[in-house]
């Protein structure tokens, strides 16, 4: 190694923006940053004179998302590498999307000294996308009216209300009745994504009991998990759990988690649901036993159409919205949902919500 080559160099001259912080504090006004490289103030067009000593949150602004900024502080309160999409703003007010990849730095005690930023500048790939959202939004209101007249024409035929339909034209109006229901299905969660992409979902929160919610789930998908031979399997705990909640967009959280499990797990298999509580927070866990998540794909598991590589003999599942919409109804509710591998096979999902005050603790 060329003893006069100096590493900093390349770090300082780096494509990526790359920005190191002090570790505290995390609450306001936020830890302190300490260096930037050239890519930061090409892309913020603050000098490194103008931010150092302040905090990274001078770089957010009105329409930076709070429940990004939320799963940050959480995963940085416990000393855990992060990697998050954000929204933020130059000097001048020019909003930027950077993929943000977050790493502490550790001290040879073991201790960690400083937080470690690197990140790519997104902004041209999120507003190709937001085109895109916007085509397939407006497509998809077109084709869900006479759509549902299609569907619903295609309904009336039937042997009572048709009687000289033979058998071969009965299977075929079986298989037009079932594709009408997959198209409606694919547009109603186009239309689902982009109304959460815009704020556009309405919310009712009241008081909810979550292990009622979680039965009324297993009602609603068990005809499902029937059909793929798999047993649905909750057993409640003792205590009430309660959370501030919409009820029908939690059922639409644990039918898309349930679906999924009972869809990716063998004949004979079995679902199982988790209710906990956590201190202040309540936490619901979806486990099957089937063939898990290849560990490549976790890191896009959340992500818009992302849908795993298909095994031999496999079919395609779904539209890869299912997860995508379920972190944004758990993000509106203050609460986070990731991921774990189920041992010694299978695949565990998660959401943790915020407790009822005054619930706090009981067991």
């Amino acid at each position: 190694m060329d003893p006069d080559f100096d590493f900093k160099d390349i770090i300082a001259n780096a494509n990526d923006i790359v920005i190191v912080t002090e570790v505290a504090p995390l609450d306001e006004p936020g830890p302190r940053i300490v260096y930037v490289n050239r890519a930061f103030t090409d892309l913020t067009e603050y000098t490194p004179e103008e931010v150092l000593g302040r905090s990274p949150r001078i770089l957010q602004g009105p329409d930076t998302d709070p429940a990004t900024r939320r799963r940050i502080h959480a995963a940085l309160t416990r000393n855990q590498p992060v990697r998050e999409e954000i929204l933020n703003y130059s000097k001048s007010g020019r909003r930027y999307w950077l993929d943000m990849n977050i790493v502490p730095l550790v001290d040879p005690d073991g201790g960690v000294r400083y937080f470690a930023a690197i990140e790519r500048d997104l902004t041209e790939r999120v507003t190709a996308e937001a085109m895109k959202d916007e085509f397939i939004s407006t497509v998809s209101h077109e084709l869900r009216t006479p759509l549902t007249a299609l569907r619903g024409a295609i309904g009336m035929l039937n042997p009572q209300v048709v009687p000289e339909l033979t058998p071969q034209a009965l299977e075929l109006v079986d298989i037009a009745q079932r594709n009408c229901a997959r198209l409606l299905y694919l547009i109603n969660d186009l239309l689902d994504m982009e109304k959460l992409a815009s704020g556009g979902v309405p919310y009712s929160f009241a008081p909810q009991a979550l292990a009622q919610v979680i039965r009324t789930a297993l009602d609603i998908n068990a005809p499902y998990a029937d059909q793929h031979e798999v047993r649905l399997v909750f057993e409640p705990p003792r205590v009430d759990l309660q959370v501030m909640a919409d009820e029908q967009r939690l059922l639409q959280v644990l039918g898309n988690l349930l679906s999924n499990a009972a869809g990716f797990s063998p004949p004979g298999g079995e679902v199982r649901v988790d209710l906990q509580p956590q201190d202040d927070r309540v936490r619901v866990s979806v486990c099957d036993d089937g063939e898990g998540v290849p560990e490549s794909f976790v890191p896009r598991l959340f992500q818009k159409f992302a849908q795993a590589p298909l095994r031999s003999g496999e079919r395609r599942r779904g539209t890869g919205l299912g997860l995508a919409i379920s972190r944004g109804i758990i993000d509106q509710h203050g609460g986070e949902i990731g991921y774990y591998p189920n041992r010694p096979r299978g695949s565990c999902f998660y959401f943790v919500l915020p407790r009822i005050q005054g619930q706090a603790g009981g067991r």
